[in-house]
């Protein structure tokens, strides 16, 4: 929360001078490309946790993971088949 405070403070600041600069088209869009990048950013690189207890997921970004690859191996069993892993 802090750190988006400091983000929205300095884009606050920057933005008469950069509209000066590069004028309102060109700020919304280098904001819409930023925006975009971030997107990106977070489709690659953060997990799935839709159906993931709480548990699984703290493991998960603990890096050690055997949680979450232990609940896609259940998932991808036949059903019927509730062995523990």
């Amino acid at each position: 929360m802090f750190m988006g405070a400091v983000l929205w403070f300095i884009v606050v600041k920057l933005f008469p001078s950069m509209k000066n600069w590069m004028g309102y088209h060109n700020v919304f869009a280098m904001y819409t490309g930023m925006i975009a990048m971030g997107t990106v950013v977070m489709y690659l690189y953060l997990p799935e946790t839709q159906g993931k207890s709480l548990y699984e997921i703290e493991e998960a970004f603990r890096g050690n993971g055997k949680c979450i690859r232990d609940a896609e191996l259940r998932d991808k069993r036949p059903r019927g088949q509730d062995t523990n892993i």
